[in-house]
């Protein structure tokens, strides 16, 4: 049968032909990946039409990148990939909006961005890293720490890891954002990926300066506001403390939770700068601290989104993960996953009109109306514990936030992030799922995985219809992949 080059490929190569003469790209005058001199070969032939295969992905990245206007543009240009879902016939609508959702969360630039979608099944994102405040090195911190690693041999990806000037040019959409939100126990660097990714100060104190709060001052002028509750959904058996602020981009909320049999805002009702409110020298108002054990914190963006997410523990430095006795993770427990909060989770909470969630305060009207506290604790009740305030506060940051989700399109129900892109990943994945991620049908990597002396082994649960889970695939994926050959050209000896 006679093979002819696809229309992508023979663009690809002509580029390639008429740039002979421009062998490397140089980046403060040091070179940095060479061009190859090898021709483009001519594409496989997909197992069934539509089917997307490495060739027309990396096929739809390097002409996508070839059409941008200069080589500023193309260095600042990445890929993230969800075709693995297009050819298993999932609808790519939500999914797309689970990429602009979880990148614009992870943006510091003021305005929205919504990745262009290219290629024959529109399931390739392009991601301009100067959009969301990124340069290439937090993309290296994203590549680097990716769960499913791999690195593409094929002469497409060396032009397009050249035109990029990047390793790693482009990574799996579901990988990429489970990784950067580091939202699963494979994922967990202990925050060097997502609070790099974002910004953030490692202390608490620092992160909120980094807002523009300063949260005595906010406390001296009257500005603060606080609410506290026994029933939240999350902290079973437990008193939560929520404190407001107003912040440079908006509003930052902040929990104060315990371990059980912990500390209890019914005895002990007022945090620290409640305690020194309008004093000198560190003097107190009340001994009556309330002694926090983890903290959940959800600030305004720049872009609008009510979505930058931190956690803390007691010492009020960064984590990734709540303590299990502190809060527990209802709907991952739901989806048979671990019960631990993370903060690749706190989206699926806090999401869309009711981001922030509604809530019903139990402690002003227990401070004022009981002989346990005195009058200049009842006072600081009645300025600081106002939940009408609270409560419009909340409704203009929901209608902001949903004004942001509106302008980048999100429609979904519930959050496309975490319901749509990550899940599948997370959950146990079966035999066509695992052969979608390295771009075979169901057939052809039943036959590779049976010839691959280690993965034959690993993944062998497979090939008897059963499942793997996403610890597994991540500790052995470029074994799969090599052994596999499926980020090779059909051609390589």
């Amino acid at each position: 049968m006679v093979k002819f080059f696809s229309f992508l490929t023979l663009f690809a190569f002509v580029f390639s032909f008429n740039c002979q003469k421009t062998k490397t790209k140089k980046v403060n005058n040091n070179v940095i990946i060479e061009k190859p001199s090898e021709p483009i070969p001519e594409p496989r032939d997909p197992p069934r039409p539509g089917f997307q295969t490495i060739d027309t992905i990396e096929d739809s990245i390097l002409l996508d990148l070839q059409n941008l206007n200069s080589d500023t543009e193309r260095q600042n240009t990445r890929y993230v990939v969800g075709c693995e879902r297009y050819n298993l016939g999932d609808q790519m609508a939500e999914f797309e909006q689970g990429v602009n959702r979880g990148f614009n969360q992870l943006s510091s630039e003021r305005e929205l961005y919504k990745a262009p979608s290219i290629g024959p099944g529109n399931c390739i994102y392009r991601i301009d890293l100067s959009a969301i405040g990124w340069t290439s090195k937090d993309w290296e911190i994203l590549s680097s720490a990716d769960i499913l690693k791999f690195e593409s041999k094929t002469i497409r990806n060396r032009n397009i890891q050249f035109l990029t000037q990047a390793k790693r040019p482009y990574v799996y959409a579901a990988s990429s954002l489970i990784t950067a939100f580091e939202g699963d126990a494979v994922a967990d660097k202990k925050g060097a990926v997502y609070y790099s990714l974002v910004k953030q100060d490692r202390l608490t104190a620092n992160f909120f300066a980094q807002q523009g709060v300063d949260r005595q001052a906010l406390v001296n002028d009257e500005e603060a506001m606080f609410s506290g509750f026994s029933q939240s959904q999350i902290a079973l058996g437990k008193t939560r403390m929520i404190a407001v602020f107003e912040s440079r981009n908006g509003t930052c909320i902040s929990t104060y939770d315990t371990v059980l049999g912990g500390d209890d805002i019914f005895k002990n009702s007022f945090t620290v700068e409640l305690a020194q409110a309008g004093q000198l020298n560190g003097n107190k108002i009340t001994n009556k601290i309330f002694r926090h054990n983890a903290q959940e914190h959800i600030c305004t963006q720049n872009n609008g989104l009510w979505s930058l997410y931190r956690l803390n523990n007691a010492n009020d430095t960064a984590e990734v993960a709540a303590p299990n006795n502190v809060v527990i993770n209802l709907a991952g427990a739901a989806a048979q996953l671990d019960a631990t909060i993370r903060i690749g989770d706190c989206g699926n909470c806090h999401f869309n009109q009711g981001v922030a969630i509604a809530f019903r305060d139990q402690l002003r009207a227990h401070i004022l109306n009981n002989t346990a506290y005195n009058r200049d604790e009842k006072r600081l009740a009645d300025i600081f514990f106002r939940f009408d305030k609270i409560t419009a506060q909340i409704e203009e940051l929901n209608r902001n936030h949903a004004r942001a989700m509106a302008d980048l399109g999100i429609t979904a129900e519930k959050d496309p992030v975490w319901n749509v892109v990550a899940l599948p990943l997370r959950t146990e994945m079966r035999l066509e799922q695992v052969a979608s991620l390295l771009w075979f049908d169901a057939a052809t990597f039943r036959e590779r995985l049976q010839g691959a002396a280690v993965s034959s082994q690993v993944f062998g649960n497979l090939l008897s219809g059963g499942t793997i889970n996403l610890a597994t695939l991540s500790a052995n994926f470029q074994t799969l992949v090599d052994e596999t050959a499926a980020y090779e050209d059909a051609n390589l000896p």
